[in-house]
């Protein structure tokens, strides 16, 4: 049994995630090349992005459906062109990123099957919510179906790179990601079919550290591996979720119900129109502190979480 260490990246821009992941697929290249096993060098990186927009090589760029000045200047969405494979496709928070780097003569030297493998990973993962996933034939990914309309529509994505059977890049499932972001594209390419997530599908908030454990029990189960945690000493790399609690916004609510949201005593953000009412109802909720912290992070925009 092949033994892969997990390491949970937290909320990380996704230049930094693509580093850390380049360097390990690069590592186990040299490995191989140099003729070093790769037995014990298999890695798997979580993480939550701040909100990107990518391309795979044979995306087509008229599926982004805004200028790229005006979704980093307005929206503070960055657009990466990457060397994986897939169409165009966008990362958030409330969204599981996994980088799988894997050698895959450890496992099975057929790339179908570890695609097919990591779908079944998010279909058994989902079924735990009672959500029934399933596979569209020539269309990577997982889907369902909407109860109510009928209609078809997407909850984890796939994209990867291989040399020499060393993976890279590798799944999104949307857990509580602010879906709206997806009206910036033509996710995957489409235009007739909708995309979705875990807590839209339930109707309520779910834990993303939750779906993470119950992620990774599914992938050693279906991949038949050992994961070991690797704990990360640089408090600057553990969860960024921490640091809403570390250094929290702070809010005031007008008579006009206007949300006005501090930071550090500084005025950072005025929220007057629509946008507003879901955190209105987390207010009369009386939603847990960290619940809060992570809305009014999401209403300002940005998520640096500490860099405004």
């Amino acid at each position: 049994m092949q033994k892969i260490t997990v390491q949970d990246l937290g909320i990380i821009k996704y230049a930094d995630a693509l580093d850390v992941q380049t360097k390990k697929f690069n590592q186990l290249i040299d490995n191989k090349i140099n003729e070093r096993s790769n037995s014990d060098a298999h890695f798997i990186f979580l993480c939550e992005h701040e909100p990107v927009i990518t391309l795979g090589k044979a995306a087509n760029e008229k599926n982004i459906l805004f200028s790229v000045g005006f979704l980093k200047e307005k929206k503070g969405i960055d657009v990466f062109h990457i060397n994986r494979g897939g169409d165009v496709t966008l990362h958030g928070i409330g969204q599981i990123t996994g980088y799988p780097i894997l050698d895959l003569e450890f496992f099975s030297s057929d790339i179908k099957k570890y695609m097919r493998d990591l779908e079944e990973v998010m279909i058994q993962t989902i079924a735990e919510y009672g959500i029934i996933g399933y596979r569209i034939e020539n269309e990577t990914g997982v889907w369902i179906d909407n109860k109510t309309n009928g209609t078809t529509n997407k909850i984890a994505a796939f994209g990867v790179k291989t040399s020499r059977w060393i993976t890279m890049h590798g799944f999104a499932l949307n857990v509580d990601i602010n879906l709206n972001q997806y009206n910036y594209i033509n996710p995957c390419g489409f235009t007739e079919k909708g995309v979705t997530s875990i807590s839209n599908e339930l109707n309520i908030d779910v834990d993303i550290n939750e779906v993470k454990r119950i992620l990774l029990d599914k992938f050693a189960a279906v991949f038949n591996v050992q994961l070991i945690n690797n704990i990360i000493e640089n408090k600057e790399n553990i969860d960024k979720r921490n640091q809403l609690i570390l250094n929290p916004f702070t809010y005031k609510v007008t008579k006009e119900n206007k949300i006005l949201i501090y930071r550090n005593s500084k005025l950072i953000k005025v929220i007057s129109d629509k946008s507003n009412a879901d955190f209105l109802k987390l207010i009369a909720a009386k939603k847990d502190e960290q619940t809060i912290q992570l809305a009014l992070a999401k209403l300002t925009g940005n998520y640096k979480h500490g860099n405004e």
